[in-house]
């Protein structure tokens, strides 16, 4: 069996910090012996075309190297909000749409697997009708409160209507989904991203305040303003916490 997905984050290189998750599930179907191939946005510097530990990844380009920044700096969806950002978003979902369109015909899936209704979803309704592959959609958290919108609801319905497979990576994003847009709680599944399992964990004895690590990207919809104030209020409150903030992006300074 054969699976592309469609994504707008990949992994430029190894070890890079942009959803390594998708890289390791890719992996994780190669060891069962699926063939795996991903198509990504592209981003200066980077090869269009690579091979990541044995999954083949095709880049696609939407500009020139200077203005691909809508991807892999601080997310699409805060890179959208700037001005430029705003008119590269038609040319970047008409480049997605094409390319997965391209390759879908060349390569010939069994299976286009979509990560985030928005965009990866929208741009592979086109491929997936036109070839007559069946398409899954993977909600991972981002995408899912875009659904407080009433048009995005419209338009996120209309795209997940279309997919044989709705997942998400949590038994509450899976609630925040089924309430949002009316579906059946059957008809939405929690397939959770493989992870690297730690045997027989055991607490640590330790002395001093209660250690907390908090790490991924620094941009608004992350919510590391809301966990700063919430350690804020436990030590108000007497509560002996110690946090360490690990990322990066366009939040890092405020």
């Amino acid at each position: 069996m054969r699976v592309l997905h469609l994504t707008s984050s990949f992994p430029r290189e190894e070890g890079d910090h942009v959803a390594p998750f998708l890289l390791d599930l890719a992996r994780a179907q190669r060891e069962l012996g699926l063939e795996v191939a991903v198509l990504a946005p592209h981003d200066r510097g980077v090869p269009r075309a690579a091979d990541l530990r044995g999954v083949g990844v095709h880049r696609f380009r939407y500009a020139p190297d200077r203005w691909e920044r809508l991807s892999y700096r601080g997310g699409l969806l805060g890179r959208s909000r700037t001005p430029g950002g705003l008119l590269l978003l038609p040319v970047f979902f008409a480049a997605f749409t094409v390319s997965a369109l391209r390759l879908s015909r060349r390569w010939k899936p069994d299976v286009l697997h979509a990560h985030w209704w928005l965009p990866a979803g929208l741009c592979a309704v086109l491929p997936s009708r036109v070839l007559g592959v069946p398409l899954v959609v993977t909600l991972h958290g981002t995408d899912v409160h875009l659904l407080r919108h009433g048009l995005v609801r419209v338009v996120a319905r209309a795209v997940l209507r279309r997919a044989a497979l709705v997942a998400v990576v949590s038994e509450d994003l899976q609630r925040l989904v089924v309430g949002a847009l009316g579906l059946d709680p059957a008809s939405v599944v929690v397939l959770r991203m493989p992870v690297d399992r730690v045997a027989n964990p055991s607490p640590t004895q330790r002395e001093g305040p209660a250690r907390l690590v908090a790490a991924g990207r620094l941009s608004v919809e992350k919510g590391f303003d809301v966990l700063l104030q919430a350690m804020a209020l436990a030590v108000q409150q007497g509560a002996d916490l110690h946090l360490d903030l690990i990322g990066s992006g366009p939040e890092q300074d405020r």
